[in-house]
């Protein structure tokens, strides 16, 4: 007898059993993929969506209830996956692919706006219904095991399939879509026939333990983005700062008004032998190099950097107070950084630096909404302020905003097109965005100025992965290893299994 998804599942969960989710993947990807397909219009972009539907089930496992259906769950994560990617790439172009792509998914004579109308009417059916025919058409199931996903008899299994199409034909009689009984369930079967690529679902499953592998490694430290997990980010020439979040890292190309004590700490935290490339030295104010005319993966944000802002020399005291500060963050005494900035801010209220190292504290302190303001106002205050630009885009990422995430990097690239760190978080958003074209460029460049951050090669090994890049994310694999075996195999192990 076959194994049911709640036991499989309860086998991930339970004993981490990869053979237990590798199995989930290859039962339920035909019909993810299938569902993409329709929806999207694009093959590149259904593979990836269903790539991510999976990663998506290895991260909420356990929030599903024993009552749901597993198939009917990842039919609606892969709607919503793809309605994301809609939303990114653009409705107009989605549509225009449709009609076209429509003949390559089914050669039947189903009325093609039935197809491409299917999710939508799918998701106004109850739950039951839904998933009755999730599993029952989509995924080809018989009837018997229908039932024993729902927790119901054969029986009441075929009463839930009957009324649910009937529900179904009078959806699409609704918008104006004539379909009788007989043809819907033809529409639906036909569905179930979905062609997966060879090595497809040995690849997504890779991928996401791969994902899931890391994620747990970092767990221990609270909610932390992978960029900021590494004792190698020692190799930045800057300053690192220890905080709740984990480690926060970023290079001071200050301008004049950078504290005492921050330039002690930098010298402190630069390591003994200098990183490959050369750090770089920040712009003058009003100075604006474009990233269009040499630089690779180019993301022209929609608005012109401002070359001046209403940025004011603070204080004496206010320098002071900023100095106290920043050896408090060091000690991640952040309520009392952010009580001494906020005396700083009320001294010199244009003064730049205080609120990007207030911005860090309440970072530190898990108040990502107010850190994001101050990195707005430092920004705003000196608008070729790299640093600020970065440290938003690296909140974003905190915040899964990932768009904003990319057209802050964008601006900071902008202003430095070596500022390395920028280049590798807009390629760290574009992965997550499943732009992989566009996330393989940045992550190159982000490799060419610093070939001593792991992470770069991490995220590019899981970007040639979701390629079937399979040689060069083994590759990086390795280069990552080499440049920092300790970390690289306690965070981020590609799996030895890899095709």
């Amino acid at each position: 007898m076959e194994t049911s998804d709640r036991e499989l599942l309860q086998a991930f969960l339970g004993s981490k059993s990869e053979e237990a989710f590798r199995q989930l993947v290859g039962r339920h990807l035909p019909m993810v993929l299938g569902t993409a397909r329709r929806m999207l219009a694009n093959e590149q972009a259904a593979e990836e969506v269903a790539q991510n539907t999976f990663a998506l089930l290895a991260r909420k496992a356990r929030s599903l209830t024993p009552e749901q259906s597993l198939g009917g769950w990842l039919h609606r994560a892969a709607r919503n996956e793809c309605l994301h990617v809609q939303r990114a790439e653009g409705r107009r172009r989605q549509r225009e692919e449709t009609a076209a792509t429509m003949n390559a998914i089914d050669e039947s004579e189903t009325p093609p706006e039935l197809l491409g109308d299917l999710e939508e009417a799918l998701e106004e059916l109850a739950p039951d219904e839904h998933d009755a025919l999730v599993l029952r058409y989509l995924e080809d199931r018989k009837l018997h095991e229908v039932g024993a996903e729902l927790g119901v008899s054969a029986d009441a299994a075929r009463m839930r399939v009957n009324r649910a199409l009937d529900r179904l034909r009078a959806i699409f009689e609704q918008r104006g879509i004539s379909v009788s009984a007989g043809a819907l369930t033809a529409a639906l079967a036909g569905q179930a026939a979905v062609s997966v690529p060879a090595g497809m679902s040995a690849a997504i499953a890779t991928t996401v333990l791969t994902q899931s592998t890391a994620a747990a490694a970092t767990a221990g430290g609270g909610t932390v983005t992978a960029w900021l997990t590494l004792k190698s980010a020692a190799v930045v020439t800057g300053v690192v700062a220890v905080t709740s979040a984990g480690l926060i890292w970023y290079q001071q190309d200050r301008e004049p008004e950078t504290p005492a004590a921050a330039q002690t700490a930098i010298a402190a935290a630069t390591p003994a032998v200098a990183p490959a490339s050369t750090p770089t030295t920040a712009q003058p104010a009003g100075s604006v190099t474009g990233a269009g005319n040499s630089s690779p993966g180019e993301q022209p944000v929609n608005a012109a950097i401002p070359t001046a802002g209403t940025e004011e020399p603070p204080t004496p005291e206010a320098k002071r107070l900023v100095d106290d500060a920043w050896g408090l963050i060091e000690r991640r005494q952040f309520e009392d950084a952010i009580e001494r900035l906020n005396a700083a801010i009320e001294l010199s209220p244009r003064f730049p630096d205080a609120y990007l190292f207030r911005g860090n504290a309440h970072e530190g302190a898990e108040k990502l909404q107010e850190a994001l303001a101050d990195h707005k106002k430092a920004a705003e205050l000196r608008p070729t302020y790299k640093q600020a630009w970065f440290e938003q885009s690296r909140i974003y990422d905190r915040l899964e905003q990932y768009d904003l995430a990319i057209r802050a990097a964008t601006k900071a690239i902008e202003i430095d097109p070596e500022f390395w760190q920028a280049w590798l978080g807009r390629g760290r958003a574009n992965y997550y965005l499943n732009l992989n074209r566009q996330a393989l460029p940045d992550l190159d460049r982000a490799i060419e100025l610093n070939p001593r951050f792991p992470d770069a090669y991490h995220h590019r090994a899981l970007t040639h992965l979701r390629l079937y890049q399979f040689d060069e994310a083994i590759e990086d694999r390795r280069k990552a290893a080499e440049v920092a075996p300790d970390d690289y195999v306690q965070h981020y192990r590609i799996c030895p299994d890899l095709p």
